[in-house]
């Protein structure tokens, strides 16, 4: 029931205020003449996957990406690190070049 609801009050709505709504559920951005929504999944792995990502290291490489993001406009959306690896969930334009960053 609630479902038919939802549709009732949407045919209420115009098109202008329904583009308003999707865009606050999503992370979508604007530029000039483009629409985007990117998001990077990376996962770096220590050599050999030896365990060294552990206390002052683990906080210092932290620490570190937050910086470099903050420096080149990019968002960490999520970050974990593991005792050989690390995934890193970023959000940035299309104008960034990963393997330059």
């Amino acid at each position: 029931m609630a479902y038919f609801l939802f549709i009732k009050n949407l045919k209420e709505l115009n098109i202008y205020s329904i583009i308003k709504m999707i865009i606050k559920i999503s992370n979508i951005y604007f530029g000039r003449g483009y629409v985007y929504s990117i998001q990077y999944h990376i996962v770096w792995c220590v050599k050999y996957r030896r365990k060294v990502l552990i206390n002052d290291i683990e906080k210092t490489l932290k620490q570190l990406l937050i910086e470099i993001s903050n420096e080149n406009n990019i968002k960490i959306i999520e970050m974990e690190t593991d005792l050989d690896h690390i995934h890193i969930l970023i959000e940035c334009s299309p104008q960034h070049f990963i393997p330059n960053i």
